[in-house]
């Protein structure tokens, strides 16, 4: 009878400790955390936690540009709009949540008669994001102008000035990698000639880019 005392609590005590075995180990062992949390990264609309603006970024962009002029002595008398297609490309940094800086080269461009003319703008550019987790932006740039003309004999006539602009966006991510951004902006150019008279450029730009953020 004593044998089979024995042989029992031997039989309790061996189930006890296969039953208490995995609880204990269990609880040694470092609870697993997802390896966004142990890298201190979190998801945020499908993108890093570092924030929906870091590191280099490019953007190419297209849209319309309703061009007018005004020439010396009424210079703050404008033409009437001449709207045309304007392309841009810009690239640059990021410096945190709140601001990206770079360059940027945009054209307003006509073909008609056989002549092209073009506007372009060489401008360093600055965009600030009043909000960290919103796209909107504010844009601001100087920089370089050049007005060309080639006529239908090929020939190439250009001037020389200064640019700025000013302006809004909204930067709406599609992926990690890639956004997209609505613009609209003011570009002015300021064209000052020796022997003819001063002359000054004005596009209201409104447009949309596809942006890369490797």
């Amino acid at each position: 009878m004593r044998a089979v005392q024995r042989t029992a609590v031997a039989l309790a005590l061996a189930w006890t400790a296969a039953a208490l075995g995995p609880a204990r180990a269990a609880a040694q062992r470092p609870e697993r955390q997802p390896r966004g949390e142990r890298e201190g990264i979190v998801e945020v609309g499908g993108r890093d936690g570092r924030g929906e603006r870091h590191g280099f970024w490019l953007s190419l962009g297209l849209g319309t540009g309703a061009e007018q002029y005004a020439v010396q002595p009424e210079l703050d008398r404008y033409s009437d709009t001449y709207t045309q297609p304007v392309v841009s490309l810009a690239l640059g940094g990021t410096l945190g949540r709140h601001w990206r800086l770079g360059g940027e080269v945009q054209s307003w461009f006509s073909t008609e008669n056989g002549e092209t003319q073009s506007l372009a703008s060489f401008l360093g550019i600055v965009q600030f994001y009043p909000f960290a987790r919103q796209g909107l932006f504010l844009k601001g740039g100087v920089g370089l102008a050049r007005n060309g003309l080639t006529d239908v004999y090929g020939y190439d006539y250009a001037d020389a000035g200064f640019a700025a602009a000013l302006g809004a966006g909204w930067e709406i991510p599609l992926s990690r990698r890639f956004f997209l951004t609505p613009l609209v902006e003011v570009v002015g150019q300021n064209y000052q000639r020796r022997d003819a008279p001063d002359y000054r450029e004005r596009i209201v730009h409104v447009g949309v880019g596809i942006g890369l953020q490797p």
